[in-house]
């Protein structure tokens, strides 16, 4: 968990507006940081990710010990609440700005074929975004049964399309889908234990 002090509201509000954040184990959107109590503390009003569009809008001070500014969890997008072809992978990028979380300039979408063009626009607010943040994603059981049309991220790491089995951002297969579980090439050997891991 971490928490910041501010100087004032010009900071609070720079370090936060438009940013992804957590707040009470669910990643929101904080759309604006108001002063209080004679300008000593702060308000911050937020959207929900992937409930941006309902246009519910939520407060809570700052001072409430369920924000978590740690750096969001990211990975390939999650394919849970729905398909998306280009199924691809989100990472945070160094940006000249004071921003704490993640923002449409520092997030960045690493297709799984570079053939393929990502609408970050669509994606930045939306419940596969928040499944991806949150770490929901299909069984790979399940992902290898859908993995013939479109691409299917079974965790952060990993994604199945057309009997391969892709690692991050490296656009070669790291190896072949398997019945039980995948099955690494000999060149890719070294991520037996990450795999592993994830398949868990």
């Amino acid at each position: 968990m971490r928490s910041k002090e501010f100087y004032d509201h010009r900071q609070a509000h720079n370090y936060l507006a438009n940013c992804i954040v957590m707040y009470d184990g669910k990643p929101v959107y904080v759309n604006e940081v108001y002063p209080y109590d004679n300008e000593n503390k702060f308000l911050a009003t937020f959207y929900y990710v992937g409930n941006a569009a309902s246009g519910n809008r939520c407060e809570a001070k700052l001072e409430d010990k369920r924000w978590d500014l740690n750096p969001v969890s990211l990975g390939f997008v999650s394919t849970l609440d729905g398909p998306y072809i280009q199924c691809p992978y989100a990472s945070r990028i160094p940006q000249r700005a004071w921003k704490i979380g993640l923002t449409h300039d520092n997030l960045n979408l690493t297709p799984l074929k570079p053939t393929l063009r990502v609408n970050k626009q669509d994606m930045f607010l939306s419940n596969n975004m928040k499944n991806t943040i949150l770490g929901n994603y299909m069984s790979y059981k399940d992902s290898i049964k859908k993995q013939k049309q479109t691409p299917i991220p079974f965790s952060r790491r990993f994604a199945v399309f057309k009997d391969n089995l892709y690692y991050k951002t490296i656009n070669t297969p790291v190896g072949n889908v398997g019945d039980r579980e995948p099955e690494l090439s000999e060149k890719f050997v070294f991520l037996k234990e990450v795999l592993k891991e994830d398949l868990k």
